[in-house]
């Protein structure tokens, strides 16, 4: 009798966890995530990604640090970092090529700065506020902004790194381009915090060509304004996007195509 009366909680316990799972939809999540993000004032956190290379044999690695804060009903962000890639062609050398970038948002213009070899450029343009990741510490619009050039889908759950995540799958609904290397991006989602700790990229194939791990995640922290300002290297002039006719100086739309896939984790 005992022993009945186990196994039918069991399975009273089983169906309502399937029955919650399967009331979950990609809105739901959306929701439930952005609530979350929605209370940070600051957010700052380290990347590294992995990409390989499709028609050559190579890859390129990135790390870099990203930060965030509110100021009034804007969002400030600033994104610092260093990437390597290698190529090889047949029997040509190996060439390898090393730059840094880095990309500031002060809540008005969009300045970025690249080096490559002690090349440096900047640009200012103008933020596209429909973009996904537009303002980081809004998961929930980043999530909409996805689902305009992905199909979004809740998987279940996974643990990464010994923590329980919430995961995302997103496939590109314009899926018959050619020249589309992204089938399928997998992305999860940190329970505690709502945060993204990792997304994985796939070709048609299924093999893996991006990995992006986020790691030493810290929220509400203090982060000094002048992160958030702007200044032109020393020598370097500036190109001003925004007064460029019949391009309004905005961000260019996400890239599908490869490494600069979007995530729908915002980041």
């Amino acid at each position: 009798m005992m022993r009945r009366m186990v196994g039918m909680a069991v399975i009273v316990v089983l169906g309502c966890a399937l029955s919650a799972r399967a009331a979950e939809t990609i809105e739901s999540l959306a929701k439930r995530i952005g609530e979350q993000t929605a209370k940070y004032k600051s957010l700052q956190y380290n990347m590294h990604s992995v990409s390989e290379a499709q028609a050559m044999v190579g890859k390129s690695t990135m790390d870099g640090q990203f930060q965030a804060m509110r100021k009034g009903d804007k969002t400030l962000s600033r994104m610092e970092t260093k990437s390597r890639s290698s190529m090889k062609m047949g029997d040509q050398p190996e060439q390898t090529q090393e730059y840094t970038s880095t990309m500031i948002n002060d809540g008005e213009f969009m300045y970025t700065i690249t080096d490559a070899g002690g090349r440096k450029m900047a640009m200012k343009m103008k933020p596209d506020p429909k973009m996904a990741g537009a303002d980081p510490l809004n998961s929930e619009s980043a999530f909409k902004a996805m689902g305009k050039d992905f199909n979004l889908k809740v998987l279940p759950d996974a643990a990464v790194d010994g923590k329980d995540a919430w995961v995302v799958e997103a496939t590109p609904k314009d899926n018959k381009n050619p020249g589309m290397v992204l089938a399928k991006m997998v992305s999860y989602y940190d329970k505690k915090t709502g945060l993204p700790v990792k997304s994985i990229g796939y070709d048609k194939d299924g093999k893996v060509i991006n990995t992006m791990i986020i790691s030493d995640i810290k929220t509400n922290a203090d982060i000094p304004a002048d992160r958030f300002v702007f200044k032109a290297p020393p020598g370097v002039e500036v190109m001003d996007m925004t007064k460029m006719p019949g391009m309004g100086g905005k961000m260019p739309a996400a890239d599908t195509q490869g490494d600069n896939a979007p995530s729908p984790a915002g980041e």
